[in-house]
């Protein structure tokens, strides 16, 4: 049996070798801030695409987009 370091330390390569094959990802997301006496949630949709692109849509509670390309982002 294998030192339990070596078997996390597999595990997390095997993870990163899974992940780093993958070109796009979509996802719904929810959001919770806390701090400074207040407390926030947002939620919406995330997607990514290779190499650097994202757009992030918050529906709730209120609708916002941003979007990158890799160089730039942008928000509305």
């Amino acid at each position: 049996m294998g030192s339990p370091g070596r078997d996390v330390h597999t595990i997390a390569q095997s993870v990163d070798n899974r992940y780093n094959h993958i070109r796009t990802l979509h996802a719904e997301f929810t959001e919770l801030y806390r701090g400074a006496g207040m407390e926030r949630t947002e939620s919406g949709t995330l997607w990514l695409k290779k190499p650097g692109k994202m757009r992030w849509e918050y529906r709730s509670p209120k609708e916002k987009l941003f979007v990158s390309d890799g160089t730039q982002g942008a928000g509305e």
